[in-house]
């Protein structure tokens, strides 16, 4: 029961994270509507965000089991925080170097001149801020890490928070005059604000480790020993440079739209994804230890069947309030009707893709409980990515409304393979599958 308690409170500050993220979304969208300045925040960031959640997943999946196993003997830990530090350092530098020298380059191979005229001309000081965003994002998701390794928990989910609250904190000091630089410094001071306190939390296993940090050569382990996780997990975050790519060539404030709908997405789908990932993935685990593959595959068709009754009463609720959600959410100040017309119809179609992309989220979960699937993960998170890509390159010209269903399209597909091989593994080979 306690261990069903701490899941379920762990689970509520994830979605705490998503609330927070809609709500400055929400004040966003009343003071900007769908306009250029809301278009550059979400393009100068795509990149550095989507590069720093993959090294986030790499800290996470790799880093923080490791110093979880070390707990007996401090100083094992402190050697290879101190190892990992080394190559944190080293490779986040080496990346926000390369961002902010080519950032003039991406901007003007990626966005057309007159989508650059629409995003405001020079956006130097943004991609820098935005670079420099990313380097305290790996900076704070490495101590993050080695918080959940050393089981401070609660504290590790609650500091996650604090890029929201940093945002959230600036809009209301600047929401008179409020502009995308004053933006960006209020996430990098959230940033800071986590950084401060992981540092006061963890300092007695960083003290002296950053001299040693800064003359360590990097040797990369523990990043390129889970690359297949990070493929397999990207297609959950590379829609943001996709959409960077083409929603921006179809005209002002598209990009906008597409992205307030994708965060009231991620904030519903968090309320439905959190409670069973933290409960149900233990059970399969122990599914797969017993070589149970008749349960598994009912149970797993159970979860499936609930997420459709679910989703199909979802999707119901959005077909005749969502006018009124989008309208309640958003219509104040400089929002206006027509901006609501837009989000409501590009919400509508995504809605149907969400109920794929939960199904899809669940499965990866299950699929990464049996031994020896980082491979196959990876090479379907690619697959993802290349499809959302081109489907967008080819649909981009229908307008934004064919990028909305690119991703509804993406989605379906994608959970049809991994249940088709899920299916495979646990029921039609059992013992090669559960035996490995």
């Amino acid at each position: 029961m306690k261990i069903i308690r701490s899941s379920l409170f762990l689970s509520a500050l994830t979605m705490s994270g998503a609330i927070l993220g809609l709500i400055s979304n929400v004040l966003l969208a009343s003071y900007w509507g769908l306009s250029k300045n809301f278009d550059t925040y979400f393009f100068v960031l795509s990149i550095p965000l989507f590069i720093s959640s993959l090294l986030g997943s790499s800290l996470s999946y790799r880093l923080t089991p490791v110093i979880s196993s070390l707990e007996a003997s401090r100083s094992d830990q402190k050697k290879i925080i101190v190892s990992s530090m080394a190559e944190m350092l080293w490779i986040a530098t080496i990346i926000t170097i390369l961002g902010m020298t080519l950032g003039p380059f991406f901007q003007s191979k990626l966005v057309p001149y007159d989508q650059r005229i629409l995003l405001g001309l020079d956006l130097t000081l943004l991609f820098t801020l935005g670079w420099i965003i990313f380097f305290a994002q790996v900076a704070l998701g490495f101590l993050i890490a080695v918080l959940n390794g050393i089981r401070r928990f609660y504290s590790a989910n609650a500091i996650n928070l604090f890029p929201y609250v940093g945002t959230l904190i600036f809009i209301g000091i600047f929401r008179n005059t409020l502009t995308v630089t004053h933006l960006l410094v209020g996430l990098l001071f959230g940033l800071i604000m986590g950084l401060g306190i992981s540092y006061l939390l963890t300092r007695q296993l960083l003290s002296g480790s950053f001299k040693e940090c800064l003359t360590r050569p990097p040797i990369y382990g523990p990043y390129l020993g889970i690359f297949g996780s990070v493929l397999a997990t990207s297609c959950f975050s590379f829609q943001a440079i996709s959409d960077a790519v083409w929603v921006i060539r179809t005209g002002e404030g598209n990009l906008s739209a597409i992205s307030l709908s994708s965060r009231i997405i991620i904030a519903a789908c968090s309320l439905i994804i959190s409670g069973p990932s933290a409960l149900l993935i233990p059970i399969f685990t122990d599914l797969i230890k017993q070589k149970q593959a008749d349960r598994l595959q009912k149970k797993y068709n159970s979860v499936i069947g609930i997420i459709v009754l679910l989703g199909s009463i979802l999707v119901l609720t959005v077909l005749f309030f969502v006018p009124d959600l989008v309208a309640l959410l958003f219509l104040r100040n400089k929002f206006s009707l027509a901006d609501a017309a837009v989000v409501s119809n590009i919400l509508t179609i995504m809605t149907l893709g969400s109920i794929f992309m939960v199904m899809s989220v669940i499965s990866l979960r299950i699929l990464f409980c049996f031994p020896g699937q980082e491979i196959y993960a990876a090479v379907m998170g690619s697959i993802w990515c290349l499809i959302y890509f081109l489907g967008s390159m080819f649909l981009h010209a229908e307008g934004v409304d064919g990028i909305a269903w690119t991703y509804v399209g993406s989605w379906a597909l994608y959970f049809v393979i991994i249940y088709l091989h899920i299916t495979k593994l646990s029921y039609l080979s059992p013992k090669r599958a559960l035996s490995k």
